[in-house]
């Protein structure tokens, strides 16, 4: 074998080598949204959350508090931590019985309903108990997002 065949046979190799660690490194990335994170914790939540653009903080408690619109939303753990919650509540407005009922038939995804204070509320769960996914949390946002803006002008408002 000449010198020039032998560089060019590791020419090849190497070529061979960055190809296959390219198309391995590619996967693992496109593989992170599928990727199941368990447990869920919510500065992970609060994290892709930033990522993503939203107005989140951790209050208090621990919860994220959601800026929408200008209007607060929070998403919490619940109790048994089996998911977490999206969740919003207005006092004072002009939301009642029937607007509210008028969205449950409606909307599937969610629960409206009026509290003990004749507030309007609304909460949507995702299921975590099992281990959830970047996408499955970014859909779950988005959806929230998007449900909520829609709720407020068809119940509060």
């Amino acid at each position: 074998m000449t010198i020039r065949a032998f560089a060019r046979d590791v020419a090849l190799i190497l070529l061979g080598c960055m190809i296959f660690v390219t198309t391995i490194s590619a996967q693992e990335l496109e593989g992170e949204e599928q990727f199941v994170f368990k447990p869920v914790e919510i500065d992970w939540i609060l994290e892709i959350m930033k990522n993503e653009g939203y107005s989140a903080t951790k209050d208090k408690d621990g919860d994220v508090e959601w800026k929408i619109d200008g209007f607060k939303a929070w998403i919490v753990f619940s109790d048994d931590e089996s998911h977490l919650l999206f969740y919003s509540a207005f006092g004072d407005t002009e939301a009642n019985l029937r607007k509210v009922n008028t969205w449950n038939s409606e909307v599937i995804y969610s629960r409206s309903y009026i509290d003990d204070n004749g507030d309007p509320i609304i909460e949507y769960p995702l299921r975590t108990k099992s281990g959830v996914t970047r996408e499955q949390v970014n859909d779950f946002l988005s959806l929230c997002r998007d449900m909520f803006t829609e709720w407020y002008a068809d119940v509060v408002n």
